[in-house]
């Protein structure tokens, strides 16, 4: 113990003499300060070491190594850590809320009512030809083309990829059409998250505290694989309508059936590539699910012949990525 009491004297006289070797103006120095600095330091580690050889040591000479705790720290500290505290959880859940009404703006205006446009102009085609010239021709901005066959049986025939006859063909008719409609949105805003150029020049401007740049690669991940979702479904309702009407070998063989399900094919080898279980494959590096993803510029050309309306489609938003990339 006495050893303790020696060094804590002899380390308090060390700083002392420290304090007292430069003046305010610099005039005075007292001894070699270097050295004195030097002998401070021995002493704080003889301390160190005496504590560590006398485990009743007084409090005083513990305290040097000992970390404070929350329970040491004053009451008007830790108040002014609970108050840092509150303001931070107030801060986060404010940004949490305006991220959360800065993304359902995004989600309404460029997706929820641009798929509620082209949804209703697709279910057109299911009213009557007469129901455009009555009341509701405002809303209705084709004609339509449900009517009674010779037999008296409800039946959509405007072409013959599309025909179809009785309710159950009816609304097989309706889910294909709905699918390929609401896929159009979600291939423009798929190709639209992929502009870099024009990201990078809007995220800069006022349309940042509308559109999260931030994390339209996340969007563009879950629109494509809405898109194939689509696509699938598109397919699928199809094949059965065509089935049922004994045309699956005739149709397939027709431009419209060719494209489509080669562009079938290739959309499961584009999403499937970029997909977790691809990624968990180890033969399936970056460099190669990359270039498998690249095939999209073969979807597009698939697309191209399907029908006009894909084709112009298509077209745009692919065009608008090329200039963009290039």
């Amino acid at each position: 113990m006495s050893d303790v009491i020696d060094v804590e004297a002899n380390l308090q006289r060390s700083n002392d003499v420290v304090e007292l070797s430069v003046t305010n103006n610099g005039e005075k120095r007292f001894g070699n300060e270097s050295k004195m600095v030097e002998e401070k330091n021995k002493w704080s580690s003889d301390r160190r070491n005496i504590q560590l050889a006398h485990p009743f040591a007084t409090q005083s000479s513990r305290a040097v190594s000992a970390k404070p705790s929350k329970r040491n720290l004053p009451k008007e500290r830790r108040a002014r850590s609970s108050i840092v505290a509150r303001l931070n959880e107030e801060i986060l859940e404010e940004e949490t809320k305006m991220k959360f009404y800065k993304i359902s703006k995004f989600n309404f205006f460029v997706f929820v009512l641009p798929t509620f446009i082209s949804l209703w102009y697709s279910a057109a085609i299911l009213f009557p030809p007469e129901a455009r010239s009555g009341k509701w021709s405002f809303v209705l901005w084709t004609n339509g083309a449900l009517a009674d066959n010779k037999d008296g049986v409800p039946s959509i025939c405007p072409r013959a990829s599309i025909c179809s006859e009785g309710f159950f063909q009816i609304i097989l008719i309706t889910l294909a059409r709905l699918t390929a409609f609401a896929s159009y949105v979600t291939v423009g805003i798929t190709f639209a998250t992929k502009m870099h150029s024009m990201i990078h020049f809007f995220a800069s401007t006022y349309l940042s505290t509308f559109a999260p740049f931030e994390g339209l690669h996340h969007i563009h991940k879950h629109l494509g694989s809405a898109y194939a979702g689509l696509a699938f479904l598109h397919t699928i309702v199809h094949l059965i309508r065509w089935g049922i009407r004994k045309e699956l070998g005739t149709q397939l063989t027709t431009q419209t059936g060719t494209s489509g399900y080669l562009a079938m094919i290739t959309m499961i080898l584009v999403v499937c590539c970029m997909s977790p279980y691809a990624k968990r494959m180890k033969w399936m590096t970056f460099e190669r699910r990359l270039n498998v993803h690249w095939l999209f510029i073969l979807l597009v050309v698939i697309l191209c012949f399907h029908n006009k309306r894909t084709m112009i489609i298509t077209l745009i938003f692919s065009g608008m990525w090329l200039v963009d990339f290039a």
